[in-house]
């Protein structure tokens, strides 16, 4: 019997070039991704202003209309300092085709990775204001992980351009024994071949994890049970 592709809506912030370039990479070939663009009514001032947050939550509904016609099996929101910012139960009300969907945030990826890989204690990497990381550390200590050290990642303009050797430095300079996962937080990082040089280095002793990386993990489970 033929196996069926399921389709996922991504809503992408509109300045985010690396998820559209790495997921497809990362999920299975009977996945579907169809993109609409996550934008702001107000651009934000520069690659540092964060009041785009509230602009983008105020675009979920009518970047999800950009489905319209579409079958969906599921909507990922992909910015993972939207999702952690955005907690209030609206993400969840999403629909398509007047069809209530799961919704995959970046943040519920990273969750749910770190349960299958039985994380506990976490070295968070992000290129988030000081705000924001530190939400998400709470967070994740609320959810029952100790988050050993919290590290701003630093960038010129855009998430974007952060180079891959500057993640590795990063990282290095940072990791101590006692960490069992690394987490790389933002849908705009390039985390794939930071991640696949890390995995190298470390002999499998520190589960790498980015939310690009979670989000692929969850849809490829998505359509292990679809199938």
């Amino acid at each position: 019997m033929p196996m069926r592709p399921i389709q996922i809506g991504v809503l992408v912030p509109w300045v985010n070039t690396a998820m559209e370039e790495e997921l497809p990479s990362l999920v299975s070939p009977q996945i579907g991704l169809h993109w609409a663009r996550l934008r702001p009514a107000v651009l934000p001032r520069d690659g540092h202003d964060t009041s785009y947050l509230d602009g983008m939550r105020d675009a979920l509904l009518s970047a999800v209309s950009g489905f319209d016609g579409l079958f969906l099996d599921g909507l990922v929101i992909g910015c993972t300092s939207l999702s952690v910012a955005c907690t209030e139960p609206a993400i969840s009300k999403l629909t398509a085709m007047g069809r209530p969907l799961p919704v995959i945030t970046a943040f519920s990826a990273i969750l749910a990775r770190l349960e299958k890989v039985r994380a506990s204690r976490i070295l968070l990497l992000a290129p988030y204001d000081s705000q924001t990381l530190e939400k998400e550390a709470n967070l994740l200590e609320a959810c029952g992980y100790t988050v050993v050290k919290r590290v701003q990642l630093g960038y010129e303009k855009e998430i974007r351009f952060i180079e891959t050797d500057y993640l590795c430095e990063e990282f290095m300079q940072h990791y101590s024994t006692g960490l069992d996962c690394a987490v790389f937080s933002c849908t705009g990082l390039y985390t794939v071949e930071a991640i696949n040089r890390l995995t190298i280095l470390l002999d499998n002793h520190c589960v790498l994890i980015s939310s690009n990386t979670a989000i692929a993990a969850m849809l490829n489970d998505m359509d292990g049970l679809a199938n």
